[in-house]
């Protein structure tokens, strides 16, 4: 959030310094989309702020809840899959939530970066 109050507040600074219309209009654009960003952050942070801690904890012997190994134990999902979900989950919107699954990967990483030797 602190990244697009910057950008608003430079934006802001260069319109009231504007020398014509149209230097005027292109600071009047940046400094909205920069509002409908820390608008958009601000908003997120409190989505989060509410799911501070998973619903459920996962152990290894649990289902997954979801996905296409839906109701395989935890243990047995390959580290490939998890290292696939946690690279293109995409905004991390499930991570930022705290979901279950997402806070599994995070506690059990350094044991599936050593199953799955690839790129975490």
């Amino acid at each position: 959030m602190a990244a697009a109050e910057h950008a608003a507040q430079v934006a802001k600074r260069h319109m009231q310094r504007a020398e014509s219309d149209a230097e005027y209009e292109r600071w009047k654009d940046a400094f909205e989309r920069a509002e409908r960003d820390r608008e958009a952050a601000r908003r997120k942070a409190s989505r989060a702020s509410i799911h501070t801690k998973p619903v459920t904890e996962l152990d290894d012997a649990d289902p997954m809840p979801w996905g296409k190994h839906a109701g395989t134990p935890m243990q047995d999902v390959p580290a490939s899959w998890f290292n696939w979900l946690w690279r293109v989950e995409p905004d991390r919107e499930l991570r930022v939530l705290n979901d279950p699954v997402f806070d599994y990967i995070k506690r059990n990483l350094p044991a599936l970066r050593r199953e799955f030797q690839g790129e975490w």
